[in-house]
């Protein structure tokens, strides 16, 4: 889905918001790039289990994976977001109320995302704090999910039952 209008058109901009909230939320694609710009459009693909080994798996009911990394926060902030409205990290700062350190280390993936920057950055751009959480969320199992670190630890987990 590829959504263009006019780049000083504030209702335009937030119609455009609220689609990139709900096609992420079902899973889809979507381009806000202008015309003329190659778009940046993550697959995604419902996979039901994770097998680690030939004995275990961890479940992954309405989890949804992919093959490459999903977009990060920090990925997701300035390439849906803050480009197509024209924003600048300090623009963001001062309409989040917080320092521009705090946008520079989100957009550069060095802060995740808590609840209350979830509500701030919904409150900002007029979708839910839910869609802001779960592309932390997406971002945070990947990672587990690919450490062999991590994968250890999942490994050597008993289950109860």
């Amino acid at each position: 889905m590829n959504l263009e209008c006019g780049a000083g058109n504030v209702r335009c901009a937030l119609q455009r918001l609220a689609a990139v909230e709900s096609k992420y939320a079902r899973g889809g694609r979507i381009s806000l790039v202008p015309k003329g710009k190659p778009s940046h459009k993550p697959s995604f693909l419902r996979v039901p289990d994770v097998h680690l080994d030939d004995h275990s798996y961890v479940r992954q009911n309405a989890m949804l994976t992919t093959k490459r990394k999903p977009a990060s926060v920090g990925e997701m902030l300035t390439e849906e977001f803050m480009e197509p409205l024209g924003l600048t990290q300090a623009a963001l700062a001062k309409a989040m109320g917080v320092q521009r350190k705090h946008v520079n280390e989100l957009c550069n993936d060095r802060r995740n995302v808590t609840a209350a920057t979830a509500l701030i950055l919904a409150r900002v751009f007029g979708n839910s704090p839910d869609f802001w959480l779960n592309v932390q969320r997406r971002s945070d199992l990947w990672n587990a999910m690919h450490s062999p670190r991590e994968r250890e630890r999942i490994k050597r987990a008993k289950p109860l039952a």
